[in-house]
């Protein structure tokens, strides 16, 4: 089918579930509230997307659209949108996927910090602990050299 009257056959649908929602929003509170001038436009415009609709289904049967070729169009993009589902579901697992990744390895990093952190404090006190040798190995020679001369 060409390109055209697939166009043809989609506008119409989707125009005509927009006539729909409009008419149910006709029947709320919600409509009854608004302004008399923003009622008045919302009739003129559900009143002439209806004439469109009528041109597009003027055009359908002049174009010799079947309802084979709607059905079909209508298959399609079933098709269509089952598969956009499908990939916005994949993504949005591997979204969740690579979040949870991130938040471990995170979490990895921040255990490595603390390791580092732990490291650093014990190279400080291994360092304070040969310093304080270092001193003992001096004063232990001194030491020895005093106790030999009180002998003497």
């Amino acid at each position: 089918m060409e390109g055209y009257k697939t166009r043809i056959i989609i506008e119409a649908e989707e125009l005509g579930s927009k006539i729909e929602k409009l008419k149910e929003f006709k029947k709320t509170d919600s409509f009854k509230k608004l302004t008399w001038l923003q009622r008045l436009y919302l009739n003129r415009q559900l009143f002439f997307m209806k004439k469109y609709l009528m041109v597009l289904e003027e055009r359908a049967y002049r174009e010799n659209i079947t309802n084979t070729d709607i059905q079909l169009v209508k298959k399609e993009r079933e098709v269509v949108i089952a598969e956009a589902y499908i990939a916005k579901t994949r993504y949005k697992k591997t979204v969740n996927e690579l979040s949870i990744a991130n938040a471990k390895i995170m979490d990895l990093n921040e255990a490595a910090r603390s390791r580092e952190a732990h490291i650093h404090a014990q190279d400080c006190q291994i360092s304070k602990l040969n310093a304080e040798l270092k001193s003992l190995t001096t004063v232990v020679p001194q030491v020895k050299k005093s106790r030999k001369t009180k002998k003497e």
